[in-house]
């Protein structure tokens, strides 16, 4: 995931590509669209050890709709003394599996149902700036992007992030057992217009456990993107074990130059349904 520093002349604008930032980690996963593990034998009890192993797998239904809930907080420091400024945000948004095919392709939708922003103390509703996001995954794993309407600029930075090809790299080439690690390296374009960022992100399966009531897949990983604020930042994702659905995200990171640091976390949760976002 790319974390962009809402800090430059034009900090609504700097602040409005950090959180498509997040929208496109939540589409797209860590540099891909959510996939996950689904098992080829049963895992073990968290803590015991597993010599079982595991393929990547995510597996997309037609017409499936899935809900999230998220939450943003991020705090800028100053050099000068001053008090370090906060931003945080509010979301949902809904995922929606439009073709699923045999071959591997499909095409998934996503949709901001609500969107807020607090900056300075001023809450400012900011759905209608998020476009309908259409991405397109053919059968060589290449994502092309897709938007239509809201915000020009939150469009542009999405269309750079659905540049993205190989996004199989993301996963490990062969089956993996708790504790192994894999590398994935990524490319996009700066949304500010300046160059390339680079990020390497380095994986772990780190456990099979039980999370709110679904048999899940703790993935860990920490990324360095080089290029923009040179950013730096850790997530923890639970994905379902029998489908491979996104369960949970925890994401924190930081960019910027020291003592002018921007320090972000962002949670997103699945909206199991007859339950309410949290």
């Amino acid at each position: 995931m790319i974390l962009i520093s809402p800090r430059s002349s034009n900090r609504r604008f700097s602040c409005f590509l950090f959180v498509c930032s997040f929208s496109a980690s939540l589409l797209f996963g860590n540099a891909a669209l959510q996939r996950a593990f689904a098992q080829e034998d049963q895992p073990s009890a968290a803590g015991k050890k597993d010599s079982k192993t595991y393929v990547l797998k995510r597996i997309y239904k037609k017409g499936e709709t899935s809900r999230y809930a998220a939450k943003m907080n991020s705090t800028m420091a100053s050099k000068n003394g001053k008090e370090p400024e906060e931003t945080s945000g509010q979301f949902e948004t809904k995922e929606y599996v439009k073709e699923a095919n045999k071959d591997g392709s499909f095409t998934v939708s996503l949709e901001f149902v609500s969107a807020k922003m607090r900056m300075n103390n001023a809450e400012i509703d900011i759905v209608s700036k998020f476009p309908l996001i259409t991405a397109k995954c053919d059968i060589l794993g290449n994502i092309s992007t897709t938007t239509d309407g809201g915000d020009p600029q939150f469009a542009t930075f999405f269309k750079s992030i659905g540049g993205l090809t190989n996004t199989d790299n993301s996963f490990p080439k062969k089956p993996v057992k708790i504790g192994e690690e894999w590398v994935e390296h990524s490319k996009v374009s700066s949304p500010d217009g300046k160059g390339d960022l680079e990020t390497e992100t380095i994986y772990r399966l780190l456990v099979a456990e039980s999370l709110d009531g679904l048999k899940a897949l703790k993935v860990i990983s920490h990324s360095t993107t080089q290029g923009g604020d040179n950013s730096k930042d850790e997530n923890t994702n639970w994905y379902e074990e029998k489908t491979g659905k996104l369960i949970k995200m925890v994401s924190s990171g930081k960019s910027g130059s020291p003592g002018n640091e921007t320090t972000t976390t962002i949670t997103v949760k699945y909206i199991q349904p007859n339950r309410k976002g949290q």
